[in-house]
């Protein structure tokens, strides 16, 4: 199974978050689901990271160590397919959408399911909360 994490979710984990994102995480590295990433999606994580809002809470270097396991373990994909023409909150979202298409992810885990909604169900993928996600995962277990 591949599924494709929002950008919120990774920013939880930076922040520390105990949670739902770092058992999401903790599962990934565990080996239970492929995570798919993409350039664009990478560069908004960073971006979001190294922004004046939260700068000061997230430490370089755990970003630097994000970026260095995403590209050795994480599926690849373009993130810029094209095909997905429902209108988002939030347009900046529609790159997460693409990467989730483009890698056939089975799930989209987002903090934020108001800004996904429209997403949901388009090929074949579930937009869910990380908590959503956990209890999924332990179903199918």
């Amino acid at each position: 199974m591949t599924i494709t994490l929002d950008t919120n979710v990774f920013i939880s984990v930076l922040l520390g978050s105990r949670g739902g994102p770092a058992e999401i995480m903790a599962f990934w590295w565990a080996g239970s689901f492929d995570l798919a990433v993409s350039p664009p999606l990478l560069e908004e994580i960073v971006a979001v990271a190294f922004s004046e809002r939260l700068a000061s809470l997230i430490r370089p270097d755990e970003v630097l160590a994000l970026v260095q396991i995403l590209e050795k373990k994480a599926f690849w994909v373009d993130g810029t397919q094209a095909g997905f023409d429902r209108d988002l909150r939030d347009p900046d979202d529609r790159m997460v959408v693409q990467s989730a298409l483009e890698s056939g992810s089975s799930y989209l885990v987002t903090g934020n399911l108001k800004h996904l909604k429209a997403a949901d169900g388009v090929g074949g993928i579930r937009v869910v909360s990380p908590r959503e996600f956990i209890g999924c995962l332990s179903k199918a277990r």
